[in-house]
């Protein structure tokens, strides 16, 4: 038996977490936890993919793609070849320096601040 608290957290967290956190946080197997979340609808969009840009150590921006892009006036479409092994070779051949490096943050919550209250909610009751 489910407790309430238990699909609110796997809601809260899919996608976010690996599902072998959320498991053992819950006690449950992690084929237990795969079953309740898809018989319960629960989908991942409640996250985003984050990424940090730098030209060599200097930190440019963090942000999605698009934010990412715009902030750096390019088009996402060059923001994903600067992660290619081609613009690698390319680019340390010519200019290492001015290399361009797109380093994936994982997921993230899209409010991070509505994440955290809810989350300390549910610890609340557990």
């Amino acid at each position: 038996m489910w407790k309430q608290w238990e699909v609110e957290y796997m809601r809260l967290n899919y996608g976010i977490l690996p599902i072998e956190d959320i498991a053992n946080k819950l006690g449950k197997t992690e084929n237990a936890v795969i079953g309740k979340i898809h018989r319960s609808g629960i989908k991942m969009n409640n996250r985003r993919k984050e990424f940090a840009i730098y030209r060599g150590d200097n930190l440019l921006v963090i942000g999605t793609e698009k934010e990412c892009a715009d902030l750096l006036g390019i088009d996402i479409q060059t923001l994903r070849f600067y992660r290619t092994p081609s613009y690698e070779k390319r680019i340390e051949i010519s200019k290492p320096d001015d290399m361009m490096y797109v380093v994936d943050l994982g997921y993230w919550p899209i409010n991070e601040e509505a994440y955290h209250e809810t989350l300390e909610q549910i610890n609340f009751r557990i």
